[in-house]
């Protein structure tokens, strides 16, 4: 398990890297198993004078969305998401997913549906016109997921922590 001072360290070095202006909003996304890591993330933005909005969901969610909602209903851009992406000024996500296999499981064609309804965050992100958006996105160290990958969790972890 990683300790409190380094899941405190990975958040500053994280918020550090995107350069945070006062007055910046921020879009701060992840797992809930990581609740802990987002929560400082969001501290550490309003320590610089920028503004964050926290949101986490967790594996259970995912999972019963992508099995029970359908295909219509996930294609849908989140209205409200839009107009918090054109108001932002980044976002930071940190892997949402302790179980990334989870995934696998999702059927493909409700996959696709959230690729289409998530487009227009992307092309507000990226920048249709090259002018998009600062962003981070951030890996996170779970036995789930070093199992997921097929590697040793402690060197899993090395990696990812020392990577921040």
């Amino acid at each position: 398990m990683i300790d409190r001072e380094t899941i405190e360290r990975c958040a500053k070095a994280i918020v550090e890297s995107m350069n945070l202006k006062d007055g910046d909003s921020v879009i701060v996304r992840g797992g809930t198993h990581i609740q802990q890591l987002l929560e400082d993330i969001g501290y550490e933005c309003y320590r610089r004078g920028a503004i964050p909005l926290v949101i986490s969901t967790s594996d259970d969610y995912s999972w019963r969305v992508m099995r029970d909602i359908p295909a219509e209903t996930l294609e849908r851009t989140p209205q409200h998401l839009l107009g918090a992406y054109e108001r932002m000024d980044c976002v930071i996500t940190v892997e949402p997913y302790k179980d990334p296999s989870i995934q696998t499981k999702f059927p493909r064609e409700k996959l696709e549906a959230r690729v289409r309804s998530g487009t227009p965050l992307r092309k507000i992100l990226h920048g249709e016109d090259g002018q998009g958006k600062k962003w981070c996105y951030a890996g996170w160290p779970t036995r789930e997921a070093a199992r997921f990958f097929k590697t040793d969790y402690e060197l899993f972890e090395r990696f990812i922590i020392d990577g921040i």
